[in-house]
């Protein structure tokens, strides 16, 4: 029997573990669909499985077989690092798609080449002495 009721679909629950630190993730991720953001903290370094219940998507970087039995309605798993060596694959339910991130390389090597220049340069003992007043340097 088709559904003819006028009541908007759920909104989508993105459960995410750990959040970003000090940051409204509205403000950070905004999105044109409704979205019900779960954020959870690690307990065992992992989050508590039952907050994926009802979970359409998990954003994290762990994730075990006890997530993947209590992941009903997952449809997927975002990785925010580059690896996927805390995802047990046989974890992950059947249809769920596993995504991680990746592009980082010329990011990761301009910080290097920064913090080396930074380093030889004595930027952060110059700095320190600015803001004491100390202008010498």
């Amino acid at each position: 029997m088709p559904n003819n009721s006028t009541d908007s679909p759920r909104p989508l629950k993105v459960v995410i573990s750990p959040a970003p630190p000090g940051e409204q993730i509205n403000d950070r991720w905004p999105v044109t669909v409704d979205v019900d953001w779960i954020v959870t903290e690690y307990v065992n370094n992992k989050p508590e499985p039952s907050v994926l219940a009802d979970a359409d998507i998990y954003i994290g970087t762990d994730f075990d077989v006890a997530m993947g039995k209590a992941a009903k309605s997952l449809k997927a798993i975002l990785i925010p690092a580059a690896g996927y060596d805390r995802i047990e694959p046989d974890a992950v339910p059947e249809n769920v798609i596993v995504a991680n991130a990746y592009h980082h390389e010329a990011p990761i090597a301009e910080w290097v080449m920064a913090v080396a220049l930074a380093l030889d340069h004595e930027l952060f003992l110059s700095d320190r002495s600015f803001r004491n007043g100390d202008w010498s340097q």
